[in-house]
């Protein structure tokens, strides 16, 4: 995972860039919208990378999704438990 912070965040190819991770986009060429909740993105973004794709979300539905994956995962645990 890592936080889209805007394009000069830090220079490309820095150590602080290096050390913090960050994937610097141009915002005028990304299109996307929210995998969350489908507006259009603005920065700060947060990124994931899958298997299938990548995933961008507003920091506020990042921190929604991850309660509710946490939240189904303990409930599909306990009826695992359960059989």
């Amino acid at each position: 995972m890592s936080v889209i912070e805007g394009p000069n965040q830090y220079p490309a190819g820095s150590e602080q860039w290096e050390a913090a991770q960050v994937f610097i986009y141009d915002p005028l060429a990304f299109e996307g919208s929210c995998f969350y909740c489908g507006r259009e993105m603005a920065w700060p973004v947060v990124h994931w990378h899958g298997y299938t794709g990548d995933v961008f979300l507003h920091p506020d539905c990042a921190g929604l999704l991850s309660m509710h994956l946490a939240s189904d995962t303990l409930k599909a645990q306990k009826m695992r438990a359960i059989r």
